[in-house]
């Protein structure tokens, strides 16, 4: 079990292993984009996606238009401020 997977479904601090350098092996394929909507082509449609940052919800409603995850985990210090729970109700399992 990885370090995250013991906290699918629960608001809760992850504690994750000591940190771990990345290769060039590991950044061989990454891209860097001039804005964050120019992402959305290198994202696999229908696979799982995480937005760190979610603020309003509007980007994660792009992202739920254009790629149309299986699973779409949004992650913000407090996603009650935006209401954006409220504006996901008939996505959220």
């Amino acid at each position: 079990m990885t370090a995250i997977e013991g906290h699918i479904g629960r608001l809760d601090v992850v504690e994750f292993p000591q940190e771990r350098y990345l290769s060039p092996q590991h950044l061989a394929a990454c891209a860097v984009v001039p804005f964050r909507d120019d992402i959305i082509e290198h994202m696999p449609r229908g696979g799982r996606i995480a937005e760190l940052g979610v603020q309003t919800g509007e980007f994660s409603q792009f992202i739920l238009e254009t790629c149309a995850p299986t699973g779409l985990h949004r992650i913000d210090v407090d996603l009650a401020k935006w209401s954006v729970a409220d504006k996901f109700v008939s996505q959220i399992a």
